[in-house]
């Protein structure tokens, strides 16, 4: 994900209605362990995604994963 590799110090990511998939969201997640609020609406992201960004974002507080093919096993 160029995003991630980009900004490696980011805290928030707003990244509604990108194409990223759970590849762009581990990238992310292991390029930006700082994040506190990921806002990724209307994304391919699934419970891979988002169990790879709960367990490397230590102090995520806020995370928005509407219109994702993310079930309550990811959630």
């Amino acid at each position: 994900m160029e995003w991630a590799k980009a900004n490696p110090g980011a805290t928030q990511v707003y990244r509604p209605g990108k194409q990223i998939t759970d590849v762009g969201a581990c990238a992310m997640a292991a390029s930006c362990p700082n994040l506190t609020e990921i806002y990724l609406g209307n994304t391919k992201v699934t419970d891979v995604g988002a169990q790879a960004i709960a367990a490397s974002c230590p102090n995520l507080t806020t995370i928005t994963l509407y219109e994702t093919k993310v079930t309550n096993v990811g959630a």
